[in-house]
């Protein structure tokens, strides 16, 4: 009960901040503690929350686990949490058809477009030497993993094709940038 005691004067100091700060919207980001959190907020001051979906976390329970039941009540818990958003980004329209066939309303879903500001992120002078050197690049074709290494990401796939890739072609390399409960699965599959 301490721990529990401890949390809740948080949870309360930190709705009380939200709600100081007037938002006109919500954008709850993953069906955890925060995103709840911000559903509660959405719900309590009558404004919309938009959700974005962009992790399948009944599969990688599947994945993880093997454990059909458990994937089960973690896709409707994710139903659930994103049925009360009033948008829901999705990464893809192949998702987007995935997620209508699993019962989400098709009509409350946007593209979540992604990519990157190449002004704002732009390499420094010299960072492609360093990177080449770094990790012994004799040239050729660079590949770039970057994110989680984790089976719901399939990396065995990554990794196989890069292996019947390199077959064809002897000038790539691999890059993984991530770490992850699958890092040392990819460093034995390579």
């Amino acid at each position: 009960y301490e721990n529990q005691a401890v949390r809740v004067p948080s949870l309360l100091r930190s709705l009380k901040i939200l709600i100081e700060s007037e938002p006109d919207l919500v954008l709850v980001s993953s069906p955890g503690p925060v995103g709840c959190l911000g559903l509660l907020l959405s719900q309590i001051l009558g404004i919309p929350a938009h959700g974005i979906y962009h992790t399948d976390f009944g599969f990688q329970a599947r994945q993880i686990s093997g454990d059909e039941r458990l994937a089960g009540l973690v896709d409707a818990g994710q139903r659930w949490f994103y049925g009360r958003c009033e948008v829901l980004r999705v990464p893809s329209l192949a998702y987007m058809e995935r997620l209508a066939a699993q019962g989400y309303p098709r009509e409350r879903m946007r593209p979540f477009r992604r990519g990157l500001d190449t002004a704002l992120f732009s390499p420094q002078e010299g960072a492609r030497e360093r990177v080449k050197l770094r990790w012994d690049l004799q040239g050729g074709t660079n590949l770039l993993y970057a994110g989680r290494v984790s089976l719901d990401k399939n990396m065995p796939f990554l990794a196989n094709l890069f292996e019947t890739l390199s077959e064809e072609r002897g000038d790539l390399n691999l890059l993984v940038a991530g770490d992850g409960p699958w890092l040392k699965g990819m460093q034995a599959s390579l």
